[in-house]
C-alpha cells in the first residue's frame, strides 16, 4: 500500500466484511500506516502471525472485531500497540509491544490480551489505558516507561505485574 493512504496492511472496507485466515501472516507496513484496520461491523481473524506497524498494530473501531494470533507491534514515534474505540472489541493471543500507548481502549472498547504488554522508548506513555466505559483485560504483565495502567471511566484488570519505569512514574 502506498504511505499515505494509512489505512492497514489488512483492512475492512463496507458493510459487514470478513476476513479470515489460519496461515500465517506477516504484516510489516512503512510510515503512518496500521498493520490491520477494522470498523463499521467487520471481523478480521487471523490464526497466526506478526504485525510489526509504524503507526499502529492494530485499529478497531464502530463495533468491528480483531482476533489475532501472534506478537503485535506498534513501532513509530508515539504509536499505539492496539487501539479499540466505539464498541470495537480485539483478542491478541500474544505479547503487544508499543512506542507510545500499548493499549488504547476508549468508549465502550474492549481489549483481551493473553500475554504482556511492553511499551519502551522514550516516547512511550501508558501500558494500558481505558477511558469512558471501556474494558481492558490483561493476563501477563505490563510494563511502561510512565504509567503503567491508566484508567478514566473505564476497567483495567492486569492478573500479573504491572510496572511504571520511569522516575515519578506510577504503576496504576
Amino acid at each position: 500500500l502506498a504511505t499515505a493512504s494509512g489505512f492497514g496492511a489488512i483492512y475492512t472496507s463496507g458493510a459487514s466484511s470478513r476476513i479470515v485466515t489460519d496461515q500465517k501472516v506477516a504484516v510489516s507496513v512503512p510510515t503512518n500506516m496500521k498493520g490491520v484496520d477494522a470498523s463499521a461491523g467487520n471481523s478480521i481473524q487471523i490464526g497466526n502471525g506478526v504485525i510489526r506497524a509504524d503507526r499502529c498494530g492494530i485499529d478497531v473501531a464502530n463495533a468491528g472485531s480483531v482476533l489475532f494470533t501472534g506478537d503485535v507491534y506498534g513501532l513509530g514515534s508515539g504509536a499505539d500497540g492496539v487501539s479499540c474505540r466505539y464498541g470495537g472489541d480485539v483478542q491478541v493471543n500474544g505479547t503487544v509491544y508499543s512506542d507510545g500507548i500499548g493499549v488504547d481502549a476508549q468508549s465502550q472498547g474492549h481489549v483481551s490480551v493473553t500475554r504482556d504488554v511492553l511499551t519502551y522508548d522514550a516516547h512511550g506513555t501508558i501500558g494500558a489505558y481505558a477511558f469512558e466505559g471501556a474494558i481492558v483485560q490483561i493476563t501477563g504483565n505490563v510494563t511502561a516507561p510512565n504509567k503503567g495502567v491508566f484508567a478514566e471511566g473505564g476497567t483495567i484488570s492486569v492478573e500479573g505485574s504491572v510496572t511504571g519505569g520511569a522516575v515519578g512514574s506510577y504503576g496504576a
